[in-house]
C-alpha cells in the first residue's frame, strides 16, 4: 500500500453571487486558486450530554449535536495576482483600480487600492479545499466572511499573509465539484525579504506631515506584523439550518508591532517625550505619539523584454505608538520593540485607518461583483 501525498491539496476562493436569490448559495466556482502554504479548516461540532436518572450507575443517555461551525484559514507568501489581492479585498471590502500606463520599456500595470468599507459591508465568499487524486473531490465552506488578516514582514524571511474566515460548516462535494487548476506563465514570484522598506513620520507637536521616503525610512527593522480584525461573531437563530450561522461584523481593529535595532534615532525618547531633541525631549509627555507608518515592498521582473513594476504597500495614516521598550540587559544586540494601534483621532489625513496598495500587470476587478484573474486558466 502506498499513501498519497499531502502536496495534492488545493484551495480556491470565489465571490458569492449576491445578484440572484436563486444562485447566491450555489457552489460558486473559484475566481482564483490560491497557491497556499497552509490551510486549516478548523471545523468544529459541539455536543451536549443528555443526562438523566434511570436507576443505573450512569447518567449519560447520549450526546446531542448542538452546533456545527468552521473557521477556515489560508496562509501564503505574498504573491501578487495569485490570491493576495482577493484575501485583502475580502478583509477590507472596498477596492478601486487604476491603470498605470507603460511605455517602450515598461509594461502597462494596474494599481489596486483597498480600504475598509465605511458601512462594514464585506464580500461573502465560498472557499473550496480538496484533495486532487485522480478525481477532484472537495469541501465547500459556504458564506465565508474574512474575520482577521495578519501580515508578517521580517528582514530575513519572506513576507506572509494569513486570513481566517468565519463560515458555515463545509459541504462535501462530489467528484465533479471542482476542476483541477492550471496556472499561466510569467506569474511574479513571491515577494522577497530584501524588497522591504519601512517609513515612519512622527507628528511632532501634532503637526500632520506626509511621509517623505527620502528622510523617514526606519533604520534596521528586523521584525514586524500588522493585523486587521473585523471581530466577527457567529450566532444562530431559531429555525436556522444546522451548520449555518449568522456572521455579525463588529468594530474594526488594526494593530501591529515592530522590532528594530537600536541605532541612530532614539525612538524610546520620542515615544516618551514626543520629541527627538530640544527642551521638550527630556520629560514624559501627556500626549500620545501619532505618526504616519508605511510598509513597502517594491520590485520588478522582466516579461518579453519589458519591465513589470510590482508593489505591495500598507499605509497606516494615524498610527499610535502605544508602547516602545528597549532591551536593558544581556549581551545581545540592543533592540527596541514598538506596539502600534491604528486610530482616526487626528482625522486630517483621511478617514481610512488603513490602506493597502498592490500593483502588477494584471487586472483584478471588472465590475462590482466580478473578479478577473486572467493568469489562472480554468479548464472547461
Amino acid at each position: 500500500m502506498v499513501s498519497k501525498s499531502n502536496a495534492l491539496h488545493f484551495a480556491g476562493v470565489g465571490l458569492r453571487d449576491e445578484t440572484s436569490e436563486t444562485t447566491k448559495d450555489s457552489n460558486t466556482f473559484p475566481a482564483v486558486f490560491v497557491k497556499f502554504t497552509e490551510f486549516a479548516g478548523n471545523k468544529e461540532i459541539e455536543t451536549e450530554t443528555d443526562e438523566g436518572h434511570t436507576g443505573r450507575r450512569t447518567l449519560n443517555l447520549g450526546e446531542n449535536r448542538s452546533k456545527a461551525s468552521a473557521s477556515p484559514e489560508i496562509t501564503d507568501n505574498l504573491r501578487l495576482n495569485q490570491g493576495l489581492e482577493d484575501l485583502i479585498y475580502y478583509t477590507l471590502g472596498t477596492m478601486t483600480e487604476t491603470t498605470v500606463a507603460g511605455d517602450d520599456s515598461t509594461e502597462t500595470t494596474y494599481k489596486q487600492e483597498m480600504t475598509p468599507n465605511v458601512n462594514g459591508n464585506l464580500p461573502v465568499a465560498h472557499i473550496l479545499h480538496g484533495f486532487n487524486d485522480n478525481v477532484q473531490g472537495c469541501r465547500i465552506y459556504k458564506n465565508a466572511v474574512a474575520n482577521e488578516t495578519t501580515f508578517t514582514m521580517n528582514s530575513e524571511e519572506k513576507p506572509t499573509i494569513k486570513t481566517s474566515f468565519v463560515s458555515d460548516y463545509p459541504y462535501y462535494g462530489d467528484d465533479s465539484s471542482v476542476v483541477s487548476p492550471t496556472f499561466g506563465a510569467y506569474l511574479p514570484k513571491a515577494l522577497k525579504a530584501g524588497a522591504l522598506s519601512v517609513f515612519f513620520k512622527p507628528y511632532i507637536d501634532g503637526a500632520v506631515v506626509p511621509i517623505d521616503e527620502s528622510a523617514d525610512k526606519i533604520d534596521c527593522l528586523t521584525e514586524s506584523e500588522v493585523s486587521i480584525n473585523n471581530n466577527i461573531e457567529a450566532s444562530t437563530c431559531a429555525g436556522t439550518e444546522f451548520g449555518e450561522s449568522n456572521k455579525d461584523i463588529k468594530n474594526l481593529e488594526v494593530t501591529g508591532n515592530m522590532t528594530l535595532r537600536y541605532v541612530d534615532k532614539d525612538i524610546e525618547r520620542l515615544f516618551s517625550t514626543g520629541h527627538y531633541t530640544g527642551d521638550d525631549s527630556h520629560k514624559v509627555s501627556e500626549n500620545s505619539l501619532y505618526g504616519a507608518l508605511r510598509f513597502k515592498y517594491q520590485t520588478s521582473y522582466v516579461n518579453e523584454g519589458k519591465t513589470v513594476p510590482l508593489l505591495f504597500q500598507i499605509d497606516i495614516p494615524n498610527a499610535c505608538i502605544s508602547n516602545a521598550e528597549s532591551s536593558e540587559s544581556g549581551d545581545d544586540v540592543k533592540t527596541i520593540s514598538m506596539e502600534i494601534t491604528a486610530s482616526e483621532e487626528l482625522g486630517t489625513v483621511g478617514n481610512d485607518i488603513i490602506k493597502i496598495t498592490t500593483q502588477s500587470a494584471l487586472k483584478f476587478k471588472t465590475g462590482d461583483n466580478v473578479t478577473e484573474h486572467i493568469c489562472q486558466e480554468m479548464p472547461a
